[in-house]
């Protein structure tokens, strides 16, 4: 890959977070590496690793390969992986009020003081399993400051970002080194390739005057 420059990030938005909690949702092993894999290598930077970062997914736990990688990533990442469900990969809608009451439980385990951000997959989202975790996101967590992220599929429903998280060249290369060595069961598909993370990538980075950026979304802040 060409090196290019980058501008640094003025600011530490994420240093606020200290020791507070980010809570990770996701429907499927690999979501969140590929929406919010350089997000979260910026949380654990900026907040010195004095950050609970704390994951939930909820398919995948039956298949031993996926749920291993799935590990080894979050591991990677500093993300404590909480619980990995079996719940039917592609029929998620059929879970609803259970996956309600898991994200329920982790707040009240947590405690809604401790936590800091949510970050979940977009309501826009056209995959079925994916809509389902963030409208749940939004029934269970009303007192927080939640992004969603973004995932490119076929379904093209990608959208206008509002939040913009910049990566240096040595985070965006993380990111993409993580998925493509970590996930091997992902490379039966096509488009599981370096030139396509980076891509978005590029493009979020472009949006935002930078190389390369994550982009976010956040529909509420409360001040």
């Amino acid at each position: 890959m060409i090196s290019l420059p980058v501008q640094p990030p003025a600011s530490q938005p994420f240093s606020g977070l200290r020791g507070k909690a980010v809570l990770i949702f996701s429907a499927h092993c690999d979501d969140a590496p590929i929406g919010c894999g350089g997000t979260l290598q910026r949380i654990a930077t900026e907040t010195g690793g004095n950050c609970e970062r704390i994951a939930m997914v909820f398919s995948g736990g039956n298949d031993s390969l996926r749920a291993a990688e799935e590990r080894v990533a979050m591991a990677w990442l500093g993300v404590q992986l909480r619980q990995l469900y079996d719940f039917t990969d592609s029929r998620l809608p059929d879970y609803w009020f259970d996956i309600k009451q898991e994200m329920l439980s982790l707040r009240d385990e947590i405690g809604e003081q401790r936590i800091g951000l949510i970050l979940c997959p977009r309501l826009e989202d056209r995959h079925q399993d994916h809509r389902v975790i963030a409208e749940n996101v939004w029934r269970v967590f009303r007192h927080h400051l939640i992004m969603e992220y973004e995932i490119a599929k076929y379904e093209a429903d990608l959208g206008h970002p509002n939040i913009y998280v910049n990566l240096d060249n040595g985070e965006a290369q993380a990111k993409v080194e993580l998925l493509l060595d970590t996930y091997p069961s992902r490379r039966c598909h096509h488009w599981w390739s370096a030139e396509a993370f980076y891509s978005l990538m590029r493009l979020r980075g472009i949006e935002s005057n930078c190389t390369f950026a994550e982009g976010l979304y956040a529909r509420k802040m409360t001040l």
